[in-house]
């Protein structure tokens, strides 16, 4: 594979920065305005707390975050919370820090909970949890209640918490829709039940954990076939009660591990697979009978068929996982692009990148219109400084064609890849990536492929001119 940026100085990127500026400035007098924005939530995820952060590795990873990133990503995400009002905060999973003691979590779990819970406090602002593979008590990957725990089968992260009884959607006035505890998904009104003759925002909170070859490793094929299946049937449920309601609700999807190809994959070097590494197992079938036609189907084809189905309600994708401040494009079988599915950088800095919190505008129709990520510079081994409101917005690295419609953020990337090409996208992409703007990774690894997110798998072998 051809290695982007390496013939640049970065002289070129200088100019394109200039350029792109230009050309939202002369695309803002030629387009319609966009329509005014109605609404903000914040978005934060993978804090990784460590209890020994500042004294050893994880995994091998880099140190995790320590208090001190901690306590300031919380007073960071306080003033956003005053200065911007949100809606409601999204969180991704993963609380504590990789591979750690089963004796370390119990504390890193309550530790990262409540600094949830404190970064709205005084406010009736609601903050929504959902389980990441490190968020289970027994071990990563393994179930969200983990029976082999002395708790007990319903012991799960959020019993650590201070207030474990008003997990996982803790403060303000959001209503839980459907909910299973066990396996840490749920569906919530998350500014409360909609009004009769409005418009509700339906946020599905999934636990994609299930979907992973991880969790077959550690709870065996056939739990994660049933949990697998029961998941997916309640999604459907899920989808077909929004597209009923009066009028038909909007969705919004949330999950920790996303669809779609591992970016940060060598394909060459993957043992889990010949060619590329998939985050969700290619090995996982759907055995059920409820959703029609779909029996046999890989998971990730049934998910995006039932997107497809309900196309016109689902307004946004969001994820966690990466650690990285990536798009992906969810398509339909046919190739077409279905929803931007938006990743929330981590607040811990292990895979390289700045620590970040997303501020997210969505407009009348709560399609997503901007996204502001305010980070935060490492200053030494261990210290970070979120001084200065450092951001960037979407609009600004993700130039809009001249003469194209781009009033959301689903619609400029869609209008970036037919008018200049997936090459232009994916260098925007890479631009901001690891939360360094125009400090674009030193390899590509499989962002290109992971920029798209598909029914079938990709060729195999790996086809290294691509």
């Amino acid at each position: 594979m051809k290695l982007l940026f390496t013939r640049y100085p970065k002289s070129v990127f200088r100019q394109w920065a200039v350029a792109l500026t230009v050309s939202l400035l002369v695309t803002a007098c030629a387009l319609p305005a966009a329509s005014q924005s109605s609404g903000k939530f914040m978005a934060l995820s993978d804090i990784h707390f460590g209890t020994e952060a500042d004294s050893k590795q994880y995994c091998g990873w880099m140190t995790e975050t320590d208090q001190a990133l901690w306590d300031g990503a919380q007073t960071q995400a306080g003033k956003l919370v005053k200065a911007h009002q949100p809606d409601f905060v999204i969180y991704t999973g993963d609380l504590p820090a990789h591979c750690d003691t089963p004796t370390n979590r119990k504390s890193e779990f309550k530790t990262t909970l409540d600094g949830l819970a404190n970064i709205v406090s005084g406010t009736s602002i609601p903050v929504l949890y959902m389980p990441g593979n490190n968020d289970t008590v027994g071990g990563d990957y393994c179930s969200f209640s983990w029976a082999d725990y002395p708790g007990g089968a319903d012991t799960t992260p959020l019993d650590f918490a201070s207030k474990p009884a008003e997990w996982p959607v803790y403060n303000g006035k959001a209503n839980i829709i459907s909910q299973d505890a066990v396996h840490g998904y749920y569906s919530v009104y998350p500014m409360g039940k909609p009004v009769a003759g409005d418009v509700g925002l339906r946020v599905i909170a999934m636990n994609t954990v299930i979907f992973t070859g991880g969790y077959n490793g550690c709870m065996g094929s056939s739990a994660q076939e049933d949990a697998s299946n029961a998941q997916l049937n309640w999604l459907a449920g899920q989808l077909e009660a929004a597209s009923k309601a009066s009028p038909p609700e909007k969705v919004m999807i949330a999950m920790h591990v996303p669809a779609g190809v591992d970016g940060f994959t060598v394909p060459e070097l993957n043992t889990r697979h010949t060619d590329y590494a998939y985050n969700w197992t290619r090995d996982l079938k759907y055995t059920g009978s409820q959703i029609s036609g779909a029996s046999g189907d890989w998971v990730q084809k049934v998910f995006l068929d039932l997107v497809a189905s309900s196309n016109s309600e689902i307004v946004s994708i969001l994820s966690g996982h990466t650690h990285l401040n990536g798009i992906r494009r969810v398509n339909n079988c046919a190739g077409d692009m279905l929803e931007l599915n938006l990743s929330i950088p981590a607040i811990t800095h292990d895979h390289g990148s700045n620590p970040a919190i997303k501020i997210i505008s969505y407009g009348d129709d709560y399609e997503l219109t901007e996204d502001e990520t305010f980070y935060a510079e490492r200053t030494g081994k261990y210290s970070y400084d979120w001084s200065g409101n450092k951001s960037f917005k979407f609009s600004t690295y993700y130039g809009c064609p001249t003469g194209q419609d781009c009033t959301t953020l689903q619609k400029r990337v869609a209008a970036i890849g037919t008018a200049e090409g997936d090459y232009q996208l994916l260098h925007d992409m890479l631009s901001v990536i690891a939360v360094k703007p125009y400090n674009p990774p030193a390899g590509q690894k499989s962002y290109k492929q992971a920029l798209d997110t598909k029914c079938v798998p990709y060729p195999s072998p790996f086809d290294s001119t691509n």
